[in-house]
């Protein structure tokens, strides 16, 4: 019936990027691994602080955290783990607007999986 109307119904899906987002070339390998993550953060003025976190099985816990400056801050930001221990381990980034620091944006969650060396 819309067709014969002459209407033409059109939906746009626009697709916007994820606030934060964390990737890593390495997901597994075999211990020490190093493992070097890059972390994306969609510009935004309210953007205040980014945290990176890893956690892992083994009761491994790290922790960085960067100041940001609103639409000033890089776009890109990158952490290494130089030489983690077998075990299973996730990796995720946390980004933080101003005046809302109780309300944490998270991340995409990266499985990491290290292998003991035979």
């Amino acid at each position: 019936m819309l067709a014969k109307s002459g209407i033409v119904l059109l939906s746009l899906f626009l697709v916007t990027p994820d606030p934060v987002k964390i990737t890593t070339q390495t997901t597994q390998g075999f211990e020490p691994l190093k493992v070097e993550a890059k972390i994306r953060v969609e510009p935004d003025e309210r953007n205040y602080v980014l945290c990176v976190v890893l956690s892992g099985s083994n009761e491994y816990f790290r922790s960085s955290c960067w100041g940001l400056d609103g639409m000033k801050s890089p776009v890109f930001f990158y952490y290494a783990w130089p030489a983690l221990a077998a075990g299973e381990y996730r990796a995720s980034a946390w980004l933080y607007h101003r005046h809302k620091l109780d309300d944490a944006i998270k991340s995409n969650i990266i499985q990491l999986s290290v292998q003991p060396r035979l």
